[in-house]
């Protein structure tokens, strides 16, 4: 909710908390949820590079458990997705989506901390 609230620095650091402790014990659908969100804080922040791989990153690990985006963000999730495309061009968004998809799980989440790390939220 805080990010809906444009209270980005707030929702960096619950994000962060979520996804340290998805990380930590494993579970990688919340992994993908968390990053489905700081994708979310990301495009918001027009760090759309970095939105553009951890979608990569998140469709990827939603692929590997054959999950699909959720009924009820979907239209979100697509209109994030064409705004980010629409920021970056379709080349350089297919290029940073295929770095995503091309992602570890362990390198995802280091990506994903790192874009709400405190210098990247100011």
């Amino acid at each position: 909710m805080v990010h809906r609230q444009k209270r980005y620095r707030e929702a960096g650091t619950l994000l962060k908390q979520a996804l340290s402790k998805s990380n930590e014990t494993g579970g990688r659908e919340l992994i993908s949820l968390s990053l489905a969100q700081i994708v979310w804080l990301n495009a918001r922040q027009e760090c759309h590079a970095t939105a553009a791989r951890l979608f990569g990153a998140s469709q990827s690990l939603r692929d590997k458990m054959k999950i699909p985006v959720g009924v009820f963000i979907k239209a979100e999730y697509n209109q994030i997705v064409s705004e980010v495309r629409a920021h970056l061009g379709d080349e350089a968004f297919a290029a940073e989506w295929q770095a995503g998809m091309s992602m570890e799980t362990e390198q995802a989440v280091e990506c994903a901390l790192a874009a709400v790390s405190p210098q990247s939220q100011a």
